[in-house]
């Protein structure tokens, strides 16, 4: 090899030694998000404008199930922010279209594969603009329904031990619905599936895969919550950082199970 060949960009690396061991799951994963941090910085900007419609109804309908419960707004306004932000960035409230784009990116940067930020994002809302439109409608009718007859039950004085078991099936009913969430757009985006496929896909995730399911949730939920505890802090991450962060941790996650179970060599 000549000396001026040893700066050619192009040349051959040295590769993968066979029997390398994978790197563990989180070094990947910060390794993703190093690399693409100013990709991400501008998919969250962009996201966030295009899904503003999603994001003031999230705040609408969390301040109302707090009153609900409430009347006298005993809670601080962060706690039905931070709520309005969650549903947000586990896509229970969003706008479909724009939704799909913005899982398609972060699924690639998963798979650590090249996407362009904001053509794929328009290429892709585009391309699934009718499936989407219906699931986000799907979600969050399926979120009114659940968290108004729970909602309901906490404020009303009619108790009873049948009505408990009732609201704590419709409880574990929500949050597995959450779980859901995790994969729908994910599924949306990767296979060529009729909408009650890419919901029994997911439930069936969401049962198979129940406790690391909610350990991502509560990640996700707990990065949240520490974003709103500042207002000033969540004017400038919001925009800017947080529902990248989100994104890529659920649809990192998200890759590896479908990877693993229906995308097998």
């Amino acid at each position: 090899m000549g000396f001026f060949e040893r700066f050619n960009p192009d040349r051959p690396g040295p590769g993968v030694e066979k029997d390398a061991q994978p790197k563990p799951v989180f070094f990947v994963f910060l390794s993703v998000y190093t690399r693409k941090f100013y990709k991400l910085l501008q998919l969250n900007l962009i996201h966030f404008v295009f899904n503003l419609p999603a994001i003031i109804l999230a705040f609408i309908i969390s301040e109302n199930i707090f009153h609900t419960i409430s009347p006298k707004n005993e809670f601080p306004i962060f706690a039905w922010m931070s709520m309005a932000c969650f549903l947000v960035a586990v896509n229970i409230i969003s706008v479909g279209p724009f939704q799909s784009g913005f899982s398609y990116i972060l699924r690639n940067f998963s798979r650590e594969e090249h996407a362009f930020v904001w053509s794929d994002y328009i290429k892709i809302a585009k391309k699934n603009l009718k499936q989407s439109l219906l699931m986000c409608l799907i979600n969050i009718l399926i979120f009114c329904v659940l968290s108004s007859s729970i909602t309901w039950y906490i404020s009303s004085d009619q108790k009873s031990v049948f009505l408990t078991i009732a609201v704590g099936l419709q409880a574990l009913l929500l949050l597995i619905f959450y779980m859901m969430q995790l994969y729908t757009y994910q599924l949306l985006v990767t296979f060529d599936l009729k909408l009650r496929h890419i919901y029994k896909n997911a439930l069936l995730f969401s049962l198979a895969r129940f406790f690391p399911n909610l350990l991502i949730l509560l990640l996700c939920f707990a990065f949240i919550v520490i974003i709103m505890f500042n207002i000033i802090i969540a004017l400038i991450l919001l925009p800017t950082f947080a529902f990248s962060v989100v994104g890529l941790i659920t649809n990192f996650y998200a890759n590896r199970v479908i990877k693993k179970y229906m995308l097998k060599d």
